[in-house]
């Protein structure tokens, strides 16, 4: 089954904007790296910058706390009172 990260170009609809910005645009982009897509993930490869990378990670990082995961996942051991993950091979994780 396709998934949405199959064709990365299409999706991110963002590119390396300090890297561009620092080349002198998008058409100096284009002229130094013709064969790659400012919108794609070889685009952030080349970026030396961080920014670039934060932002990228900004926007597609999921970013689950461990509070929010004891919170939203966990059950409550009935023999002792601690609060425990169930995995899916029935190990239990305090």
């Amino acid at each position: 089954m396709p998934t949405i990260f199959d064709n990365i170009e299409n999706f991110l609809k963002t590119g390396p904007e300090r890297l561009i910005a620092n080349m002198g645009g998008y058409i100096q982009f284009r002229a130094n790296f013709n064969d790659i897509s400012e919108n794609s993930l070889e685009a952030f490869e080349i970026s030396d910058f961080s920014d670039d990378w934060n932002e990228l990670m900004r926007l597609f990082l999921v970013r689950r706390t461990r509070s929010f995961i004891k919170n939203s996942y966990t059950d409550t051991d009935r023999e002792n009172g601690r609060e425990y993950l169930l995995f899916p091979d029935g190990s239990k994780s305090y």
